[in-house]
């Protein structure tokens, strides 16, 4: 039997688009024929960058398709270009499957300004001249604070609640403005919802984003 023709490979996918630093990075192609070995990764410059399972690719699809795993760090940037050096049964040779993907990587957790602005309508003031935060039936509490995000992929609209003993009660949107490399927003929480269950004592409001990457940002403030 001669065989001439060259090995090739299609449907190459790298996997997910956006990772963050816990991000496990699958790049997986199918070949056109059975491979004498497996095949040769090569990331830009750099041969055998990415693993696979114990050290080699997981194999599928009748022996045909191969995936293999990176880390963000081996795909930083603004994107990879990855290729397979292919080498069939009789010895031909050829370089197939090359992905130019962008893989946007993203280790940089949104950062909420040093402590979100709490403040109620009527201000309460105790008989010492304190100002303290007391939400009443008919009051309001707002709640004031900004989000940015360095890295640019931009950040899911925050969660914010009223974290009491037996729920957890949302806050609404009511404003939302642009700052440098992010947003300025203010939240609302009416008495009158407040006190629809038993929430009476001392309780935090917990504002949590999250941006496209999947890094999740928390914070409390009484």
């Amino acid at each position: 039997r001669i065989d001439s023709i060259l090995p090739f490979a299609t449907d190459c996918v790298i996997k997910p688009e956006q990772a963050n630093a816990d991000s496990s990075i699958t790049y997986s192609f199918t070949v056109s024929e059975e491979l004498f070995q497996n095949p040769q990764l090569v990331l830009g410059e750099d041969p055998e960058l990415f693993s696979g399972e114990e050290g080699g690719p997981a194999i599928s699809g009748g022996g045909q398709t191969y995936a293999y795993l990176g880390t963000p760090a081996q795909v930083s940037g603004t994107g990879a270009q990855v290729g397979a050096l292919l080498t069939d049964l009789a010895g031909n040779k050829s370089q197939g499957a090359v992905c130019e993907v962008e893989v946007l990587v993203d280790v940089q957790t949104p950062v909420i300004g040093e402590s979100p602005s709490l403040w109620t309508e009527p201000v309460v003031v105790t008989s010492e001249g304190e100002t303290i935060l007391a939400l009443g039936h008919e009051d309001l509490l707002k709640v004031e604070f900004t989000i940015t995000d360095t890295q640019g992929l931009g950040s899911e609209e925050p969660d914010v609640v009223l974290a009491t003993a037996t729920e957890a009660l949302p806050l609404e949107q009511t404003a939302k403005t642009q700052v440098e490399q992010g947003f300025k927003y203010e939240y609302l929480l009416t008495g009158d919802k407040a006190s629809q269950s038993d929430n009476q004592g001392s309780w935090p409001v917990r504002v949590q984003t999250g941006d496209q990457a999947g890094n999740i940002t928390v914070v409390e403030s009484l």
